[in-house]
């Protein structure tokens, strides 16, 4: 059985205001529990449900 995990994201780049650039994005949407990789015996379990949100500009 595979599963899907959705990660969107969304950004935005507001020239005409001046060199402003916003972006959202949302890490395991569904919060579903999975491992995002090992090493070893080491086994690293994926983040929760994350929202993370930026704002940059150039000045």
């Amino acid at each position: 059985m595979s599963r899907f995990i959705i990660a969107p994201s969304a950004s935005r780049d507001l020239d005409r205001i001046a060199e402003y650039f916003v972006a959202l994005n949302f890490r395991n949407l569904f919060n579903i529990n999975y491992f995002e990789g090992s090493l070893g015996s080491n086994v690293y379990p994926a983040v929760p449900f994350t929202v993370q949100g930026t704002v940059s500009w150039k000045f």
